[in-house]
């Protein structure tokens, strides 16, 4: 069953226009929005289901606009909305070519890192391996050392005892 055109319009005419992708304008964080919009690649599923909200919007303003029975107030909203659309294209493609701009200036720190990364990794598990060699080979002298500190603290204990005992002995005499 169809929605007929006045309830579709509004319901993509709202104040915020999040159902098209749009972050409210005026909203401190659409610039953050934009920005993490930008950076998305066309692959990442939250930006095809976004753009895929945007196409929709423009197919409710084609729509709108054609229809000669749609009243002037809901025309002139379906214009606004289709300028906000090409008004968060733009910022979309600005924003774009400043992350492209950034990556590229910034291309050979990028690539150290990625570098100190890997190097990272192979130094851990370098010292990974020759920790455990190191363990393997003092396994014998781990496991005399566990057996010597017990011997140590049951001697201790005895050594104890024997001192307490003979300590009540002398008072008792």
């Amino acid at each position: 069953m169809r929605k007929s055109l006045p309830a579709v319009v509004a319901v993509g005419l709202s104040s915020s226009f999040l159902w098209c992708g749009m972050p409210e304008i005026g909203n401190p964080s659409s610039i953050a929005v934009a920005w993490a919009a930008s950076s998305r690649t066309k692959k990442a599923p939250g930006f095809r289901q976004e753009q895929a909200q945007v196409h929709k919007g423009r197919g409710v303003v084609a729509r709108i606009v054609r229809d000669r029975r749609t009243p002037p107030q809901l025309k002139a909203q379906a214009e606004e909305l289709a300028r906000l659309l090409a008004e968060r294209d733009r910022y979309l493609t600005a924003l774009e070519t400043r992350r492209r701009a950034f990556l590229a200036a910034h291309r050979s720190e990028i690539d150290e890192l990625a570098q100190l990364r890997n190097r990272a990794r192979e130094i851990r598990s370098s010292l990974v391996r020759a920790r455990k060699e190191v363990l393997d080979q003092s396994k014998a002298e781990i496991e005399a050392l566990l057996r010597t500190s017990e011997q140590a603290r049951r001697l201790t204990k005895a050594l104890e005892q024997a001192y307490r005992q003979q300590k009540r002995e002398r008072r008792s005499r």
